[in-house]
């Protein structure tokens, strides 16, 4: 072997995570973190914005048991990666996909995190506008909701989601279409 071609391999680092694709993933389904977000919007700060039974609200998302709340924790990570790894199952799509200049490497990783992140991102904004009603709740209930507690809430979304959407990568990569991957995940689950 050359010192020529030992030199190409090691310049020829396999890059991990494409930033490119990621920005992708997230222009081709932003309308469903929209979606999702307006619906933790609607079912939560908003409810609390219009002062309805506001202690009740805010006591069910803090301690887990806002029932749309945990239901968007085990069905978002569903679809999102029903969505990301959807061109596994179309062969067209497959094979344009593998044209490019990624590798198999690169392209599950950046697909897992990209949609991961898409997964909690619509939680951590409607974390962010929790957090900006704490005093306006506080000053009506003391001590009702704290900063830990929405931090806590949101550590025990996005765990429940990384199993969830974990779960459904790998019934993703084994299943041969949506249909199924979408079974196998609620079965594996």
């Amino acid at each position: 072997m050359s010192a020529q071609s030992l030199n190409s391999g090691a310049s020829r680092r396999e890059q991990l995570f494409s930033a490119a694709l990621f920005k992708e993933n997230f222009k081709r389904f932003w309308p469903m973190e929209l979606v999702a977000f307006l619906i933790y919007f609607l079912s939560g700060p908003f409810l609390i914005m219009m002062q309805s039974s506001l202690r009740s609200i805010i006591s069910s998302i803090v301690e887990q048991e806002h029932f749309v709340f945990v239901l968007m924790s085990l069905v978002l990570p569903v679809i999102c990666c029903a969505e990301v790894f959807n061109y596994l199952n179309i062969p067209a799509a497959t094979n344009l996909i593998h044209t490019q200049p990624f590798s198999r490497k690169t392209l599950y990783i950046t697909n897992f995190i990209s949609g991961y992140v898409m997964s909690i991102a619509p939680a951590f904004i409607t974390m962010l506008v929790l957090f900006t009603l704490t005093p306006f709740v506080n000053s009506q209930y003391p001590g009702i909701v704290s900063i830990g507690r929405l931090l806590i809430w949101f550590l025990t979304v996005t765990v429940v989601m990384l199993f969830v959407y974990s779960i459904n990568v790998l019934a993703a990569v084994v299943s041969g279409t949506t249909i199924i991957e979408i079974l196998t995940a609620f079965a594996f689950n």
